[in-house]
């Protein structure tokens, strides 16, 4: 039901979900209430706690109310509209890490990969895992124990042999059925089973196979039973050496009155696995509802990197404790205990680390931006408006051809590299016609600037390229800096235009400060351009250089690519796997693998 907000009284005394609009229609918070009127009421007659509660507040213009069963239920409603609708004054948690997961592909005999989300095609994931470098091991080891093939489909449907993992004693070799297709998918169900953590059903399992080979005498087969045993093991010992048991999620969190900074300790069985940040800016509501809410937002959504905790460290809430703990257990079907007041002496530890850590990672966060807000206050003196955010393009190419354009992001504490993106080109070596192609594709489909200010590398000229490709979108309010070398192209040289729609371009002279904000800024956008650049050069330069290797025509490359599946594992490939392509002889598979080299 929709409420005046100059009628409060209207608003019902019972559990559910309030909506605040802004003069737009646009819901811009949504929040559950055990009493809604009560709850609303608070908002307009107490003073706001802090500056984001007042700038929600400020921008009320309607409200709209649901009422539920129970709290509960308004709880789970809560998260669903907010998941919905995106309300800028909520908590709104986004993904800054994302974890690696080993997967199964869903094929006669399935793949096993590594994937940094649950994006892929899978009949089944596993993970996710705390680094790169200790996933690649599983997977090493798996391809050992239970000779899993790895390689892409385009690879396992072309090939006539087994490849140099089968010879190496690493796959089975199912692409030219060196195993039969049970015994595959038996070797799948074991793998599955040892990852999900029933390894001493499986060790039992081999050891009775072993010995059974033995009694007959089949001393080759025992032995493959005995290093599979073994195998698993090791890599049984590896993962609970100094494991204590604990599995524990600490929570700490810093209010400054702008925004909450909040960091997360992951421990399980004993081990810390990682940590996780999070900067929330515009959430409403004091730090025990924002705690609250992120807690939720993070558990509720499944996926939790290294699988739920038994207990919840969050030392921040008080009076969202109960509905909390409630909801997690009752939505999540599991036992998760909340703790606010460490008692044992681990605990106390732990919540000291995470505490010592947020402390200092603030303090250099502040010390960061303190080094920047010198800059940006003289950036926003320029326009007479707040300037917060920078984005830079520049364009890399080489005689027009690979040309890249990059996008970076800095705000006023520093690098936003979520919001670092490429873009490949089309238009060659007229940087002019690069500059007018990104911009385009860019904002065709935005109403408002992606930041405050457009930063571009180059003079009057590209400055007024970037106008003109922006004006068709009709962006109100836009502004654009433009930083031009001087003739000789020396450092500390450099000229600065400013453009708005109200005074247009006029040149500028920076401080010191600023003019190192605005070089860094650029100089990031052109290493990230001309690194995307520089990988495009080198997967032509390849190809180039293999086309020059007498005998390798075009439709010999074309075979090896098909049969590889990409420039890289052609790169990487063996003389002995080159020969394995049709057409492709000894001498000039050695022909191809000096050229891979070189």
């Amino acid at each position: 039901m929709a409420i005046n907000i100059n009628k409060l009284d209207s608003v019902p005394e019972k559990p559910g979900i309030y909506f605040y609009k802004d003069i737009d229609g646009t819901i811009i918070y949504v929040g559950k209430a055990k009493n809604l009127k009560k709850r609303v009421s608070s908002y307009f007659s107490k003073k706001p706690t802090n500056k984001r509660t007042a700038e929600l507040v400020n921008n009320i213009h309607s409200i709209e109310v649901i009422c539920t069963e129970n709290e509960h239920t308004a709880l789970l409603t809560e998260n669903e509209m907010i998941k919905k609708h995106q309300p800028r004054y909520n908590v709104l948690l986004k993904d800054g890490k994302s974890y690696p997961y080993l997967y199964l592909s869903n094929h006669t005999y399935p793949r096993m990969g590594v994937c940094r989300s649950k994006k892929v095609k899978a009949s089944h994931y596993f993970g996710p895992y705390t680094s790169k470098r200790h996933i690649y091991h599983v997977l090493d080891e798996m391809q050992k124990i239970f000779q899993i093939r790895t390689c892409t489909d385009n690879y396992f449907s072309n090939r006539s042999r087994p490849c140099l993992l089968h010879q190496i004693g690493r796959c089975s070799a199912p692409c030219v059925n060196k195993i039969k297709q049970d015994d595959y998918a038996n070797q799948i169900e074991h793998m599955k089973k040892f990852l999900k953590g029933n390894y001493h059903q499986l060790i039992e399992i081999y050891t009775d196979k072993m010995l059974k080979e033995a009694e007959q005498e089949r001393f080759e087969q025992a032995a493959h039973f005995r290093d599979i045993i073994q195998g698993m093991q090791s890599l049984l010992e590896q993962e609970q050496k100094g494991s204590s048991g604990e599995d524990i999620d600490v929570i700490s969190a810093i209010d400054d009155g702008v925004m909450v900074h909040i960091q997360m300790l992951m421990v399980r069985n004993g081990q810390i696995k990682d940590t996780q940040t999070q900067k929330i800016q515009e959430a409403a509501g004091d730090l025990d509802e924002v705690i609250a809410s992120y807690i939720l937002q993070y558990y509720l959504e499944g996926g939790v990197a290294f699988g739920y905790p038994k207990i919840i460290l969050a030392k921040a809430l008080s009076k969202n404790k109960k509905i909390v703990e409630d909801g997690l257990n009752k939505i999540l079907k599991r036992k998760v205990k909340l703790v606010t007041d460490p008692k044992t002496e681990q605990k106390k530890r732990w919540q000291k680390m995470v505490d010592e850590n947020l402390t200092a990672s603030y303090r250099q966060q502040k010390q960061e931006a303190n080094r920047f807000s010198q800059a940006f206050e003289e950036i926003s003196s320029w326009y007479a408006e707040d300037i917060n955010s920078i984005e830079c393009f520049d364009i890399s190419h080489t005689q027009g051809k690979q040309t890249y354009a990059s996008c970076v992001v800095f705000r006023c504490d520093g690098p936003h590299k979520a919001s670092y993106r490429t873009y490949k080109l089309s238009t060659g070596n007229d940087d002019y016609a690069s500059m007018a192609e990104v911009l385009n594709r860019r904002y065709k489909n935005s109403k408002t600037l992606h930041a405050d200010l457009v930063l571009i590398d180059g003079g009057k000229g590209q400055l007024s390229a970037a106008v003109k490709a922006l004006e068709p979108y009709g962006i109100e309010h836009k502004k654009l800096l433009a930083i031009a070398k001087d003739a000789q192209r020396k450092s500390g040289m450099e000229r600065y235009y400013v453009w708005d729609f109200i005074t247009q371009r006029r040149e500028i002279n920076p401080s010191q400060p600023c003019r190192r904000l605005l070089e860094n800024i650029r100089d990031e956008a052109h290493r990230f351009a001309i690194t995307q650049h520089r990988k495009a050069r080198g997967k032509v330069a390849l190809r180039d250089s293999l086309l020059d290797v007498e005998g390798l025509g075009d439709k010999k490359y074309q075979r090896l690519l098909q049969h590889f599946g990409s420039m890289q594992l052609l790169q990487s490939a063996t003389v002995k796997q080159l020969k394995q392509v049709k057409g492709i002889s000894n001498a000039l598979a050695e022909r191809i693998h000096e050229a891979c080299l070189k």
